[in-house]
């Protein structure tokens, strides 16, 4: 004889409700771990990063263009993105796509990461 479906969730729910009523009751107050305080919301500049994009090529390419800016082939990428980031804060930025063949450099988007803590 095989149980409809709906008998075997309402009992499986039951054995579920019951197990973890024992386990509370199990416990001594004592033991009962206490929820931990609420942390205040975030405030506007409180982000421990940013995240930016740009791309970097030979001229301006309708489809990089919502990459953000385009940097002239030859321009220092650490100097670029230590002057992006403020200058003191750390920074980080990876290759996101794939390169792009051209005259010059190419073409290639990136991500930039910079971390305020």
């Amino acid at each position: 004889m095989q149980t409809p479906l709906v008998l075997r969730l309402v009992l499986a729910l039951t054995l579920l409700d019951a197990a973890g009523s024992a386990a509370v009751r199990a416990q001594s107050p004592a033991q009962v771990a206490r929820p931990p305080a609420p942390t205040p919301p975030l405030q506007a500049g409180d982000d421990e990063l940013e995240v930016s994009t740009f791309y970097q090529g030979e001229f301006d390419r309708p489809t990089y263009s919502l990459w953000g800016p385009r940097l002239a082939c030859g321009i220092d990428l650490n100097a670029w993105a230590y002057a992006r980031c403020g200058g003191k804060r750390r920074w980080l930025y990876k290759p996101a796509t794939n390169a792009e063949s051209g005259n010059r450099c190419g073409y290639r988007g990136f991500v930039l990461v910079c971390f305020n803590r």
